[in-house]
């Protein structure tokens, strides 16, 4: 009975968290107007730097900029890695974002569209580097 349960709640995760795993063919929202915010990640041998809080209005958007290691001495090309960002909780979703150096500019903007006043929680995940967990304070127009 108790083997039950549980392989019944492993599976539950297992499939909540595929569902909140970002695509890298998640469709891209334009945003209106020119206001955003930088946050520029910089990863690569053994390193991940994130702007570690943005700040910024319910009108306005986050502008990702990703600053991989060129010439890395491991030999590995950080340009061609996917990068995911991902919301910490349910709340927390509408940052979710799989992106590559490589990729057009329209699929490193964020629409915060009138998200709630507060702070927002993410990760940042580098493959074979590592993650960190940077914010996002949304304040009121």
């Amino acid at each position: 009975m108790y083997k039950i349960i549980a392989s019944l709640l492993v599976a539950s995760l297992a499939i909540g968290c595929a569902q909140s795993m970002p695509s890298k063919d998640d469709p891209i929202k334009e945003c209106e107007g020119s206001n955003g915010k930088d946050v520029t990640i910089k990863y690569g041998d053994s390193y991940i730097d994130v702007t570690y809080k943005v700040k910024v209005k319910q009108d306005e958007k986050i502008v990702l900029k990703l600053a991989p290691q060129n010439n890395a001495a491991s030999g590995k090309d950080y340009k061609a890695l996917d990068i995911q960002l991902i919301g910490e909780n349910k709340k927390d979703e509408w940052l979710n974002r799989t992106l590559n150096a490589n990729d057009g500019s329209k699929k490193k903007i964020i629409c915060v569209d009138d998200e709630a006043v507060g702070e927002y929680k993410y990760i940042v995940k580098v493959p074979g580097v590592g993650q960190i967990d940077p914010r996002v304070q949304v304040l009121p127009n």
